[in-house]
């Protein structure tokens, strides 16, 4: 067999999953490569999110052969750290959201989980069975789009914009920044109207109130949240519920 083949052979041998993505994203970067509903991502869009949810996990201590637990519905969320999982070598495990009580339990427990991932709409379903899941060390929460619909119905919200903040507790919290169009709104109206229009499971756990020329936005006017986390990353700070 010549050694250009045996080579080639050999380097598909030590080729992961996970690289399979970064190739794409050197090789056809601005090609579609996932798309969920609304949202697209590139190739080079979609690599540098797995990147981050990759360097996330590594900082929350899982390595190769821990286990990610995912329970949530279909989102682009659960896409993203699969292929972080495929890049780090956690394994992941994915948990019907339709689960409930001791399924939860078995299949946690089955799977040695070191960290369990929970969409915002299941939390009250995984902190009933919390005290019996001893391998889980991480929680994480996946928040969805329904906050900031429900925000910016508010008559007098000009707009609003729903971030995930580190929380102490739940790795991930929710909060929002909102734009009123009267001064007279505060964060203490919009937490009493979000209160009548979503579950306790999906409030914000923090509500900032900000003048339009201090909402981070791009060229185009895109809301640049990776910008809000970082100005707001200690605001869930001190938080203890869970």
């Amino acid at each position: 067999m010549p050694d250009r083949e045996l080579l080639e052979q050999n380097m598909l041998r030590r080729q992961a999953v996970g690289d399979y993505l970064h190739r794409n994203a050197a090789r056809i970067p601005d090609k579609t490569a996932f798309v969920f509903q609304e949202k697209r991502f590139s190739y080079r869009e979609f690599d540098a999110a797995v990147n981050r949810a990759a360097h996330a996990l590594s900082s929350l201590g899982l390595g190769k052969g821990d286990v990610l637990a995912i329970m949530s519905q279909n989102c682009h969320q659960m896409a993203i750290f699969m292929w972080a999982c495929f890049k780090t070598g956690v394994w992941y495990s994915p948990i019907n959201y339709l689960l409930r009580n001791e399924e939860i339990i078995y299949q946690i427990n089955h799977s040695e989980a070191k960290a369990f991932f929970v969409e915002s709409a299941l939390v009250d379903e995984v902190t009933r069975v919390m005290g019996r899941l001893p391998t889980v060390e991480q929680y994480g929460l996946i928040t969805c789009l329904e906050v900031e619909e429900v925000l910016n119905r508010h008559q007098d919200v000009e707009i609003s914009a729903v971030f995930s903040a580190p929380h102490p507790y739940w790795v991930e919290g929710v909060a929002a920044v909102v734009v009123p169009r009267k001064d007279s709104l505060d964060a203490e109206g919009i937490a009493e109207y979000a209160k009548k229009n979503l579950a306790g499971y999906k409030l914000p756990k923090k509500i900032v109130m900000l003048k339009s020329s201090d909402l981070p936005v791009s060229p185009t006017g895109k809301i640049l949240k990776r910008e809000l986390r970082e100005r707001y990353k200690d605001i869930c700070e001190g938080e203890k519920g869970k």
